[in-house]
């Protein structure tokens, strides 16, 4: 799948009229791809990055990366909206509310619940995944879209896991990372190493981006970027 939408590390060359903020490169790699595949072009997708904007990775990096994108675009009318996209993980709540503060503090608007596109003329939206009401991460959502095209390897990984003992005390979105890990080492013939982040343009991907699992966030998207 195309990384035509990513942003350069240091935020510039912002063409587009909408920016979608991520926690990392595997969160914005997919929503690339599902900007591809749903045929929206007004969009770019950033993260921040130890090199780049930000000065760190992850949710932690967000609010500054905020701030050098407030820097790089002050005054000059370019961009129309921001949403941002990051995992629920086990306190949604929280992480809305940690999103509202970076973008009021970098001095945009900022919605007043999750799940909204709010604003005009410039718009502003976070979207906790997988999806509104439940707590989990991407890693999750990835897995769900997989075991559904092919549910007979949810059997082959829950034995897997037995074998290895001690997976089952792991954290929710642990053994999900590493369920998602085997299906791709099982499914990438070229590259069984393959991350989240680069499985979009590998040979038998195991997770199919057309997926009824996205569905949400793809219809979020239009609305976001909508008229």
């Amino acid at each position: 799948m195309s990384a035509e939408y990513l942003l350069p590390k240091d935020g510039r060359g912002i063409l587009r009229p909408f920016l979608i903020v991520c926690e990392g490169m595997s969160d914005a790699r997919f929503v690339c791809s599902l900007l591809e595949h749903k045929g929206i072009t007004t969009c770019n997708v950033g993260c921040p990055s130890r090199e780049g904007l930000g000065g760190g990775s992850g949710l932690d990096a967000i609010p500054n990366y905020l701030l050098g994108i407030q820097g790089i675009t002050r005054g000059k009318e370019t961009l129309r909206g921001i949403l941002i996209m990051i995992d629920a993980n086990t306190n949604p709540t929280q992480r809305f509310s940690s999103m509202k503060k970076a973008l009021l503090a970098a001095e945009f608007p900022a919605p007043t619940k999750a799940f909204t596109v709010e604003g005009a003329p410039f718009r502003v939206a976070i979207f906790l995944i997988p999806r509104e009401g439940e707590n989990g991460t991407l890693d999750g959502l990835l897995l769900e879209a997989a075991l559904k095209k092919t549910p007979r390897m949810r059997l082959c990984l829950d034995n897997f896991c037995d074998c290895t003992s001690a997976v089952k005390s792991w954290t929710q979105n642990q053994q999900s990372k590493m369920r998602l890990s085997a299906l791709v080492a099982a499914s990438c013939q070229n590259n069984p190493w393959a991350s989240a982040a680069i499985i979009w343009s590998e040979k038998g991907n195991p997770v199919p981006i057309e997926s009824e699992c996205f569905n949400h966030i793809g219809e979020f998207l239009m609305t976001f970027v909508g008229p």
